[in-house]
């Protein structure tokens, strides 16, 4: 990525302060505004699971999407984050949904090895510096059970110098979501290889398409808005 000004290098304390201010306006979440079609999306894989989880869950607006499509169904639900902050707004907002059986934390994550029939990971490896990208990609491998299956979104093939913007306290150029990384079909799929998936599927796609079973309704999107910003990707763990 061509700039005349640097890139401003997020530290870990940046980046929690950026997304505290940001938990106020969770209109914004890619999960609140797709999560209800990712969902449909996944009807028929979440209904079959015992156990599924949200990995950089959020405020956990996606796991209430995922939990209300099997609400008929004994699927439970956790969620990962580290941050004891955001494991406030989480409980306030799922404490009240029975198939929610708690977070999970780095001094947690040990407790659950080989649980989970799906994990899902989506928005949240375009913000990961190298050594954080390969802890979470770690973290879910080892969190999924044998026949387990990830289901990745991340942005497609971004161009980041659209959202840049200018730091005026050091000059430096930072991306508006705080966004690290562009990944495309092919780097996703080596990626995720090297860290133990295979069969892995990529799909440049429109959540706008997911309408579940609502053939018409899919199709008119299709039609209508042919742009694929989003990049979806599917992948086994290796036994």
């Amino acid at each position: 990525m061509s700039t005349k000004r640097p890139l401003h290098k997020w530290t870990n304390e940046q980046i929690a302060r950026f997304w505290d201010h940001e938990s106020q306006f969770p209109e914004r979440y890619w999960s609140n505004m797709h999560g209800k079609r990712i969902a449909r999306r996944f009807k028929s894989q979440i209904k079959r699971s015992k156990k599924i989880l949200d990995y950089r869950c959020g405020d956990g607006s996606l796991i209430r999407q995922l939990a209300a499509i099997a609400i008929e169904n004994d699927t439970t639900f956790m969620g990962y984050e580290n941050s004891e902050a955001t494991n406030t707004v989480i409980e306030k907002k799922l404490g009240e949904i029975k198939q929610y059986s708690g977070r999970i934390s780095n001094t947690t994550l040990h407790q659950h090895l080989g649980e989970f029939d799906i994990i899902f990971c989506c928005e949240v490896v375009e913000h990961l510096y190298d050594n954080e990208l390969n802890e979470a990609l770690n973290n879910i491998h080892k969190l999924l059970k044998r026949t387990g299956k990830l289901i990745l979104t991340t942005p497609n093939n971004e161009d980041l110098t659209r959202n840049l913007i200018c730091n005026p306290i050091d000059g430096s150029l930072f991306h508006r979501w705080q966004h690290v990384r562009s990944w495309t079909d092919s780097e996703i799929s080596k990626r995720l290889g090297l860290h133990g998936f295979v069969n892995i599927k990529t799909e440049c796609c429109n959540p706008r398409w997911w309408q579940g079973h609502n053939i018409t309704k899919s199709l008119y999107y299709k039609l209508t808005d042919r742009t694929r910003p989003s990049l979806l990707c599917i992948a086994d763990k290796l036994n």
